[in-house]
């Protein structure tokens, strides 16, 4: 770095003063991470959450979490008495993996903390816990059945079709995403309409206080997530940007309904990973035509009523999964890359954490150019870092504000165990045997598919639906799974055919090597191909 950006210290809740008068009269406080497993990132946004609510009267906290997980900790939080028995078994309601993200001993803190504060304060005034996330389909429908079964009306009727829709695919959303693929019925129309009755009957009844709105408020919501969900799973199918989008598009309208719920005044703190928080416009993602929450509230508020921190780090360990819904682990998390964002304020700072605001760095012409800045997923291997971990940003435009934390530590789990019918955050699963058996549908007669398995030592496939680096994008074709159990892409059959026959000792290229690329190229209409998910999946 040319030129010594300008810093400020960041050891105590006091130092972040500076951050406090930025963000002055914004009505969104969104609060990044750039891991889902570093406990720095769930303490620091614990201190600014309880500053935004004690001195600027922010109403709730929104977090990457499904609905009906976090509205049971909504619902316990603003009673007075204390139901559940003990924080850690209250957040044992987050049993879907990754269930370290809200299932852990940082998230305890803030929780006793926000139902200690909600005692003190009126029914009307006490703040929420909420999640925006679209994953809870099963979940979801569940939760409505229970509600109109309650109310007994016309809503019944149609939820009951809806859950009879979804009722053979079992409690797993990946289950319809892959019967869907081959036939034309779906589920959208079941959905639909379930969620027109829904609103329909709770349009015609007088909410009784705080709670009974909250609880036809959760209702509808619950509805909008089945909705959601089935989209979501159905876009998967067609790669690319599509299930990226339906599912941040269904978090800003999350977002903005809760935001109408508490009134025009309302302010909202968000808790996201900075791969949705940071405005998209303003990294890589934009050329896929992916959007963010951050871009899009921006776009619905106002950049004036919006402020956006990312948070970063140089080294340390993480809670991660080397695969998904693998155990978790502690990873450690090695220095980063050589002139990426993070590397640069480590040689700046030697050491030291740092606050950095936006408003200080744009007369700095170096920053006007994309830099590599580090994003960890759920899965993580950090031997394949260099293949996608870090997103091209233009930081003072993506954040409003960075704070840096030079070495961070893993955060602290729960011993949750992870319910086994999990949806996948951004790749589609499929097993040995379902490969195969679609495999066969689109091969020809003198391919036999289980003569290829030992080739790409299959376990199974995934489809992975956020765009790799630039590195990833030129060596793609060049890494066959047998050896690095990388990237199997098939744009270039013929090549890759010839790299994986080198390798088994052949002079040319395979005809069964480069038929197998043309049928994986039929098969599937996604641009990338990944064996055992080595490379970060961002959640």
């Amino acid at each position: 770095m040319k030129t010594a950006l300008p810093t400020h210290p960041l050891r105590t809740a006091s130092d972040l003063d500076p951050l406090m008068q930025a963000i002055g009269d914004a009505r969104i406080v969104l609060l990044g991470e750039a891991s889902h497993g570093t406990a720095e990132y769930y303490t620091w946004r614990t201190t600014i959450s309880k500053r935004l609510i004690q001195e600027k009267g922010f109403q709730f906290i929104a977090v990457e979490g499904d609905w009906p997980d976090c509205f049971e900790v909504n619902a316990a939080i603003k009673k007075d008495e204390v139901t559940y028995g003990s924080v850690p078994q209250l957040l044992r309601t987050f049993n879907r993996w990754p269930t370290w993200m809200w299932g852990n001993w940082e998230i305890v803190g803030l929780v006793d903390w926000l139902h200690t504060h909600n005692r003190q304060r009126p029914m009307e005034q006490r703040v929420g816990f909420y999640g925006l996330d679209v994953y809870s389909l099963w979940e979801s429908l569940q939760e409505i059945m229970q509600y109109v079964e309650k109310q007994g009306d016309g809503a019944v009727q149609a939820a009951q079709r809806a859950f009879q829709c979804f009722e053979p695919y079992g409690n797993d959303p990946q289950e319809y995403a892959q019967a869907i693929a081959y036939v034309s019925e779906d589920c959208q129309d079941e959905v639909n309409d379930m969620l027109r009755a829904l609103r329909k009957q709770t349009a015609s009844q007088q909410p009784d206080g705080l709670a009974d709105q909250e609880m036809k408020f959760g209702a509808d919501q619950n509805a909008l997530v089945a909705v959601n969900a089935e989209r979501y799973y159905r876009a998967m199918l067609r790669g690319g940007s599509a299930s990226w989008n339906v599912r941040d598009n269904h978090m800003m309208e999350t977002l903005t309904r809760l935001l109408d719920l508490h009134g025009p005044d309302s302010k909202a703190i968000i808790w996201e990973h900075n791969t949705h928080i940071g405005d998209a416009r303003y990294t890589d993602m934009r050329r896929e035509d992916m959007v963010n929450v951050g871009q899009l509230t921006r776009e619905a508020y106002g950049r004036e009523n919006v402020f956006i921190a990312g948070f970063g780090s140089y080294e340390g360990s993480v809670i991660a999964g080397k695969k998904w819904g693998a155990t978790p682990e502690k990873i450690t998390v090695p220095a980063a890359t050589r002139n990426s964002w993070e590397h640069q304020l480590h040689q700046q700072l030697a050491g030291d954490n740092a606050l950095l605001l936006s408003s200080e760095l744009h007369g700095h012409q170096e920053l006007q150019q994309p830099i590599g800045h580090r994003a960890i997923g759920v899965v993580y291997r950090p031997e394949f870092e260099r293949f996608g971990n870090y997103v091209p940003s233009i930081i003072p435009d993506r954040y409003d504000a960075f704070l840096f934390i030079d070495q961070t530590q893993a955060l602290h789990p729960l011993p949750t165990h992870a319910d086994e019918h999990t949806p996948p955050t951004c790749t589609r699963r499929v097993s040995k045997s379902w490969f195969s058996a679609n495999l066969r549908r689109h091969a020809s007669a003198s391919l036999h598919p289980h003569t290829l398995v030992p080739w790409v030592q299959l376990r199974h496939i995934s489809i992975w639906s956020r765009p790799f680096s630039r590195e990833a994008r030129k060596s793609r074709y060049l890494v066959p799974c047998q050896s690095w159990r990388n990237v199997c892409c098939c744009r270039s059959p013929r090549r890759y055919s010839a790299s994986l026959s080198k390798q088994q000792g052949t002079t040319k290229p395979s005809h069964v090597t480069t038929q197998l690329c043309h049928i994986f190229q039929q098969w599937l209409s996604s641009r990338f191909l990944i064996c055992q998910v080595p490379l970060p999946v961002f959640s």
